[in-house]
């Protein structure tokens, strides 16, 4: 170890130098307690050399570097943060999150149609032995009937460990966006009980190249149709 004084405005400071892992490093020697060879083994006073005011400098330059690689972080992680939909039409142009999705089959015309369900049923399907209800989501929202059935699809969702069919016109594509800002619909259109959509479609994202897109909410459709067929 050698000494090595340090000149800090008016004060001159002594340090002991010394290597490590090829590294010159300083401590303040009022830090120092002792120093043994061979090896060389440093004691420090951690009191003292907390004390000092480049340590405490330095220590508070290195918070504020870690503060500010923490915030960064987290800015990156929130502008990457991914959702991916499967955009389709019934009408207009409408997306649902395709966690919310079993999967997606072609119509079918083997639907048996139950007497007694609620007119926004059109019966019930038998998908590999399950039972799905199929639901008309255009005359859920009081639409005109389907122009052509042959290229319209079923998205199939789960609700309360029951399958439902919700039928749409076509599906559009599959996208991920990253960072999109999650628009809220205004509570007149959620809370009017006039409106047919209710909490079905709340939100709605930016959608690049093709305006804002509503999203719409499988679970609260088919909570409304489970409703309606209890009563």
């Amino acid at each position: 170890m050698s000494l090595r004084t340090l000149a800090a405005g008016p004060n001159v400071e002594l340090y002991g130098s010394f290597h490590l892992a090829g590294t010159e490093l300083a401590l303040p020697v009022a830090a120092l307690q002792e120093v043994v060879n061979p090896p060389e083994t440093l004691t420090v006073n951690a009191d003292a050399l907390f004390a000092n005011e480049r340590v405490v400098a330095l220590a508070g330059g290195h918070r504020d570097l870690y503060r500010n690689a923490l915030a960064q972080a987290a800015q990156k992680r929130g502008a990457g943060t991914r959702q991916t939909l499967v955009t389709f039409r019934i009408g207009q142009l409408i997306g649902v999150r395709i966690a919310q999705l079993r999967e997606v089959i072609d119509y079918r015309d083997d639907i048996m149609h139950t007497p007694g369900l609620p007119g926004v049923v059109r019966g019930m399907l038998n998908l590999r032995g399950v039972l799905v209800t199929v639901i008309d989501v255009r005359a859920m929202y009081g639409m005109p009937p389907y122009e052509d059935l042959a290229v319209a699809k079923m998205l199939i969702v789960e609700y309360e460990s029951e399958k439902y069919g919700l039928l749409v016109d076509s599906i559009e594509d599959i996208v991920t966006l990253t960072g999109s800002a999650q628009l809220t619909l205004p509570q007149a259109f959620t809370r009017n009980e006039g409106m047919r959509v209710h909490n079905d479609m709340r939100e709605a994202v930016e959608l690049p190249g093709k305006g804002t897109l509503m999203l719409l909410d499988p679970a609260s459709l088919c909570a409304r149709v489970a409703e309606e067929a209890a009563v």
